[in-house]
């Protein structure tokens, strides 16, 4: 995606809030499926000032268009309000390993344990939920200790 920004900075290091003019008309979407976080997450840190992402949804919470939020953070717990009110809703979060070493030296987004909890918290509000392990990392990744550890707690593995 870097070659579509014009950064010079290394992938990850840089950020382009997006602005975009007020869905006047969000019953448009109804029946279409809208995917937050398809390319990047919508729940990255910096989500917590900017708040874009919390704006999307309260711009579609009337829409009743399809949500998919693919997402690594538990800050989606922050929006778990807005996500109540909408009709179809699922979470996905991204979980490769329950190691937190081998984690944490590939990625920056917060722990398993976060994540996991999080999932929890939105399965338990009724919201559909989905564990997407990827990457995945051949004779490293297991698949039968990540789906035991969040099978009470997902809709789809």
């Amino acid at each position: 995606m870097k070659r579509f920004t014009g950064h010079k900075e290394e992938w990850g290091t840089f950020l382009d809030v997006k602005h975009w003019p007020a869905i006047k008309n969000p019953k448009k979407y109804a029946g279409q499926r809208v995917v937050i976080g398809s390319v990047t997450d919508g729940y990255n840190p910096e989500e917590a000032t900017f708040r874009r992402t919390r704006k999307l949804l309260e711009e579609l919470k009337d829409s009743d268009a399809e949500i998919l939020i693919c997402t690594k953070s538990d800050l989606v717990l922050r929006d778990l309000d807005l996500l109540r009110q909408m009709k179809k809703v699922t979470v996905s979060w991204s979980v490769n390993t329950l190691d937190e070493t081998f984690r944490a030296d590939m990625d920056k987004a917060v722990s398993i344990e976060r994540r996991i909890a999080a999932m929890r918290k939105v399965y338990e509000a009724d919201i559909r939920t989905i564990c997407f392990v990827s990457p995945i990392f051949p004779g490293i990744t297991n698949f039968k200790a990540i789906f035991h550890e969040v099978k009470d707690i997902c809709d789809l593995f």
